[in-house]
């Protein structure tokens, strides 16, 4: 029996609505994607606050009931919440004499670690179904895609001023982009690839397309791009069988192979564009030298001003300089983003300690793909494509930190598939009382 033939439909049909409705504004607001839109940071701090508040509610309950059950996953949750905005704070204390509450606040997105929690009370309690939470994450995919692609098309960064990170302007005229967060997205063009290998639609095929076209002109992250390839081919070798991956992959190549020559017979500056990309960033990985790509180039200075503090703080690191202190990182060491350097700035922040306890997130991880492995057919559209999503987390975070410092969105997720699986096995033994 697959996870996919279980129907998780409520009877309410309005019931349904809200939780749907309910789900979309959690998620949305759980991984924080608009938290840079103009006059969104305030609502985003109040939302991370309130969901704060409500987890301490459920556990003050609990404890008071004596009916306090955590699991595995939840203990290494309430770890991270607890130890790693501690840690950082009190690192950029002791190596730049930044006030604690300064660190500390600077850390406020594992606050939302409690989204987690209140999101296994919610399911454990039955106040949603996986397929509410499939619906709401689909549908999300799609307002993003939608709305990211007229925001891109409508707005032109280079007339706005740098607001909070949602557009910046670049080193070259007309150089400006909108940051747009492809979370959701990503998730689309898991959700509908993988479908359309179980089985075959045109329609599914044509949705991935779309989802996947978009972080290629319009995205044009090279390495997120890289990532969501690898991640594809990475579960779909783990997921198929040898007789299937003959057939499976000359499909993809023949595609793929289309795809390529439609990008030569119709050519675009984008195209262009992403090409010289690509070239430029080979170019200073194999080199080691600048090039005319100012972001490629700006890594590499970052990656030099790291350097001797995390020689100095390697294994406990410097912690996180907020802007609300002395003006923050450019201040008081210069121009650097600790995620543009990915595991080195994650080792930076919060040093090799610090790196080994948030990359257990991924034993978690690995745990539940592995249990819902598409080999032993336990496994949905919603399953694959969370999983998607985690191993391009893992893939993206080497030149991102994204693990670190999004800790927030694969942890939930990570919370998804722990729901799918405790599903799973309830309706197993379901069919077995039945059976006998």
């Amino acid at each position: 029996m697959k996870l996919s033939s279980i129907h998780f439909r409520p009877v309410n049909s309005k019931k349904s609505r809200f939780s749907i409705f309910f789900l979309s504004v959690f998620f949305l607001f759980s991984f924080s994607v608009t938290k840079y839109f103009p006059g969104m940071l305030v609502v985003q701090d109040a939302y991370t606050l309130l969901i704060f508040l409500y987890f301490g509610a459920i556990l003050f309950f609990a404890v008071l009931q004596n009916k306090l059950r955590f699991g595995s996953l939840e203990k290494y949750g309430m770890v991270v919440l607890l130890a790693a905005p501690v840690m950082a704070a009190y690192a950029s204390y002791v190596e730049f004499g930044q006030p604690f509450i300064y660190g500390y606040l600077s850390q406020r997105q594992f606050a939302l670690i409690s989204a987690t929690f209140v999101f296994l009370h919610l399911f454990r309690t039955k106040k949603f179904s996986l397929f509410e939470v499939e619906s709401a994450l689909l549908f999300l995919a799609w307002i993003s895609l939608i709305a990211n692609t007229l925001g891109n098309m409508m707005i032109d960064p280079n007339l706005l001023e740098e607001q909070a990170g949602f557009s910046s302007v670049g080193m070259g005229e007309g150089d400006g982009k909108l940051k747009l967060d492809t979370a959701f997205i990503i998730f689309g063009f898991f959700y509908y690839a993988f479908s359309n290998l179980q089985v075959t639609s045109r329609t599914r095929l044509g949705c991935a397309m779309l989802f996947l076209s978009y972080l290629i002109f319009i995205s044009g992250g090279r390495f997120a791009l890289i990532s969501v390839m690898a991640a594809f081919f990475f579960l779909l070798f783990k997921w198929s069988k040898k007789s299937r991956l003959i057939a499976i992959y000359g499909r993809l190549i023949l595609a793929g192979f289309l795809f390529i020559l439609v990008l030569f017979l119709f050519p675009s500056n984008k195209v262009d564009n992403l090409q010289e990309k690509f070239g430029d960033a080979i170019h200073v990985v194999m080199t080691g030298q600048e090039s005319e790509d100012v972001s490629a180039n700006a890594r590499i200075s970052e990656v030099a001003t790291a350097e001797p503090y995390v020689r100095k703080n390697w294994l406990w690191g410097n912690g996180f300089i907020s802007n609300q202190w002395s003006g923050g990182f450019y201040n008081v060491i210069g121009y650097f983003h600790p995620s543009d350097i990915g595991f080195y700035g994650i080792i930076f922040v919060f040093g090799v300690f610090g790196f080994l306890l948030l990359s257990f997130q991924f034993y978690f991880i690995w745990h539940y793909i592995r249990a819902l492995s598409a080999k032993r057919g336990l496994h949905s559209r919603l399953t694959d494509a969370i999983s998607g999503y985690l191993v391009f987390l893992a893939f993206n975070s080497i030149t991102t930190g994204r693990f670190a410092f999004s800790f927030e969105q694969g942890f939930l997720f990570t919370g998804v598939l722990y729901c799918a699986v405790k599903k799973f096995k309830v309706d197993i033994m379901a069919d077995e009382r039945r059976a006998r």
